[in-house]
């Protein structure tokens, strides 16, 4: 989001840096109304996921806009747990990747400010054998195969083992994804 503070803006180049061991960016999605002005997405706008860099520049030709606004919008994928990982702006000098902000086409960026993201419960994928603890000997008993921690799951092979002279498999079931 830029805060203008009175500036008349007609250009924004924001260049972030993630852990990409951390964080995965699922797409930025260009604002491209400005307070009622329109603004277009420049070339060289990029992201990449391996090395962690989001290049995002916009602008408006031939007008400026005031107040505060959103330039994009990022959706971020939390990818391992971490007790703090940063996603902050990178400044370097021209041409190089320089988060700024320019006003008449001069330079006008005053602060930027990153994050701190914590991410919990990432613990990776859980597959774990549900069944009662105590039986009584010549009873039957159900046992699941329950598996957790991922999303869009389709498809899974594993082998499940025991004492054939303790147990018996009568049956096995497809189970529901």
């Amino acid at each position: 989001q830029v805060k203008a503070n009175g500036e008349l803006v007609d250009g924004v180049a924001a260049y972030l840096d993630f852990d990409p061991a951390k964080l995965g960016v699922n797409s930025v999605t260009p604002a491209t109304n400005w307070n009622g002005k329109t603004a277009i997405v420049l070339p060289g706008t990029s992201l990449d996921n391996v090395t962690g860099q989001i290049n995002f520049s916009a602008g408006i030709l031939g007008d400026t806009a005031t107040g505060n606004f959103t330039i994009a919008t990022i959706n971020f994928i939390a990818k391992a747990a971490s007790a703090s990982t940063n996603i902050s702006f990178h400044f370097a000098p021209p041409p190089s990747r320089n988060t700024d902000i320019t006003s008449l086409g001069n330079s006008a960026l005053n602060t930027a400010t990153g994050a701190s993201v914590t991410v919990t419960g990432a613990g990776g994928v859980s597959v774990s054998i549900n069944a009662p603890s105590n039986v009584t000997a010549g009873s039957n008993f159900t046992a699941s195969v329950d598996i957790s921690g991922i999303t869009n799951f389709d498809a899974t092979n594993y082998d499940v083992s025991f004492n054939t002279a303790i147990l018996r498999l009568d049956d096995a079931t497809d189970g529901n994804i």
